[in-house]
């Protein structure tokens, strides 16, 4: 198997983690116990969003693999940021609606256009449901944390940029 074969895959992989993320999210919200995001939970989202776009891009032309594996490394940093935050202090916050960040969040276009998914309507201390009997920004912090050991797996690998390909096998005679 080449290494842009190899690349393609992982990052097909990577795509469906966070692709599946988002899709606990919705069914968190729109499903059984009907959460509503806060803030930070939507940030998540873009989180997620972004390293879905990255590993797409990087899937279809593995010859950049550095830096589409880079951009979901970025990613997967912020999101790791996002849920440690949310972790750490979240829970204590009355109402995340009337702060700074849920007033920056439900201002993007984004929340506009597809607001079932990215518009902030609860509260970090609401985030109590779990996900397989974690809590879900544990479990997202996970995810996040997965997802950034593999990018940076390929964001440092010694590779040179461009070397993407196996090295020809040697001809006899060195020619």
């Amino acid at each position: 198997m080449t290494a842009g074969a190899r690349d393609r895959i992982a990052f097909i992989a990577l795509a469906c983690v966070a692709l599946a993320a988002c899709a606990v999210a919705y069914a968190l919200q729109h499903g059984g116990p009907e959460l509503l995001p806060c803030p930070y939970c939507v940030l998540q989202r873009y989180a997620y969003a972004a390293i879905i776009l990255a590993a797409t891009a990087g899937a279809a032309d593995p010859r950049r693999a550095r830096i589409h594996a880079s951009l979901a490394f970025v990613a997967a940093i912020a999101g790791l940021a996002l849920a440690g935050w949310q972790i750490a202090h979240g829970a204590s916050m009355t109402s995340c609606k009337v702060d700074p960040v849920g007033e920056f969040v439900n201002g993007l276009p984004m929340a506009a256009w597809w607001p079932q998914f990215l518009a902030a309507e609860g509260s970090c201390a609401d985030a109590r449901a779990t996900v397989l009997g974690v809590p879900i920004p544990i479990a997202s912090l996970a995810t996040f944390a997965a997802l950034f050991a593999a990018t940076a797996w390929r964001t440092i690998s010694r590779r040179a940029p461009g070397l993407d390909r196996e090295p020809a096998v040697a001809r006899k005679g060195g020619q």
